[in-house]
């Protein structure tokens, strides 16, 4: 299966980028984003949920003191998908 196929069902995200080229205006979908290595585009989506505050500290913490949200440096400096497949792993136990 296609991890980021399923990240991007599961989240209700398209799974391709979608942009305007060349002076005809046309939409080109030109491809599926790699969240196994683009660990922002998962928190983006992640923090766009209303659940985010359910979800985040399974990667990470919270410090109401200076406002500030730490994820942790294992999902950071990882490649492999393992914020990605945290996030798959956590929306499939918390289905509506």
């Amino acid at each position: 299966m296609d991890m980021n196929k399923r990240f991007a069902e599961l989240a209700g995200v398209s799974c391709h980028v979608w942009e305007t080229k060349g002076m005809d205006g046309k939409m080109y979908s030109h491809r599926q984003p790699n969240y196994a290595a683009e660990i922002r585009e998962v928190l983006k989506v992640m923090r766009a949920r209303e659940d985010w505050s359910l979800f985040a500290p399974t990667v990470g913490r919270w410090d109401g003191s200076t406002a500030e949200y730490f994820v942790r440096d294992d999902y950071i400096l990882d490649t492999t998908g393992k914020l990605r497949d945290a996030a798959i792993e956590w929306m499939e136990a918390h289905k509506a």
